[in-house]
């Protein structure tokens, strides 16, 4: 069974508000409401952004107001992806691979991600399923990971990676390589170069 994710406002949150408005009351909260209806409820820090994507990428929730930059960048990276896998990748009509190196940004520490990476790690599981998240790995020197995405360029990539909870939440940022076919072989066939090799046999 699937258990949905669902994001609103924390207990936290909501003392808040009440503190600030006393004649301001909620009946029930979100984080209590949705675990006991079978949802599985993330939270940030208060008024921290967070935002969690499921269903496939059909479920967009953020946690408060200051995730609503957050949640349009998702929605407008779910739709993206939905409409790549209808038609073609622009340009040529094909997908290219780019590598999503992720780096710390800096002044957070790994402290900062842990109540991200649940959520980080059932989005990626849900790309790889789709298969936009082609190969995942972690660096050997543990300083990270490293994402290999079949897509139609740099920019859709980051539209998919900066997505990601720990992205949103402004824990970690990422650099994006474009790769192309090793061509370069070529020169071993270009009748052209013949004889300009020092090596002799």
């Amino acid at each position: 069974m699937i258990v949905p994710r669902r994001l609103g406002l924390s207990r936290a949150e909501e003392d808040a508000i009440h503190a600030a408005e006393p004649a301001f009351t909620t009946p029930r909260m979100m984080e209590d409401e949705f675990p006991a209806l079978g949802a599985t409820y993330r939270k940030a820090p208060p008024q921290e952004p967070m935002v969690v994507v499921s269903g496939g990428g059909r479920l967009v929730t953020g946690q408060n107001p200051a995730s609503g930059t957050a949640v349009g960048e998702a929605l407008v990276a779910a739709l993206d992806r939905r409409g790549a896998s209808r038609s073609p990748a622009p340009g040529n009509g094909r997908t290219v691979k780019v590598l999503a190196l992720d780096r710390i940004v800096p002044g957070r520490t790994r402290a900062d991600a842990m109540p991200h990476v649940r959520a980080e790690a059932a989005r990626a599981w849900e790309l790889m399923k789709a298969g936009v998240i082609r190969e995942n790995y972690l660096r050997a020197d543990g300083s990270g990971a490293v994402c290999m995405l079949e897509c139609s360029g740099v920019e859709e990539a980051r539209s998919i990676m900066e997505a990601f909870p720990l992205s949103t939440a402004g824990v970690i940022g990422f650099d994006f390589i474009e790769l192309r076919n090793f061509d370069v072989l070529e020169i071993l066939f270009d009748e052209s170069n013949e004889g300009s090799s020092s090596t002799s046999h």
